[in-house]
């Protein structure tokens, strides 16, 4: 494996890591009056690089017939979405 994939897989670790923390904040912090704020447009930003990087990464994980990593890898981001989706869904009550 390249090291250029080693890279993008870790920034894609650190990137869904951080915008599922930042997702999982309350959305009174996300939303302004009628549009996202400037925290609310990050967290759009940084969601839509990490699906950007998944899809990349799984496309060269099916082009070397590795699916084992591409199950995980998607495992890993519904847990991520799964878990601050709850949390900011628990929080609001």
């Amino acid at each position: 494996m390249s090291n250029l994939i080693k890279k993008t897989e870790t920034y894609f670790i650190i990137l869904l890591i951080v915008s599922g923390v930042l997702f999982s904040l309350p959305s009174d912090l996300l939303m302004a009056v009628y549009t996202p704020n400037y925290l609310g447009w990050v967290v759009w930003l940084l969601i839509t690089i990490t699906l950007v990087l998944f899809v990349w990464l799984s496309i060269v994980s099916a082009k070397n017939q590795n699916y084992k990593k591409m199950f995980i890898r998607f495992i890993i981001l519904i847990i991520v979405y799964s878990l601050s989706i709850g949390f900011k869904y628990i929080m609001q009550v």
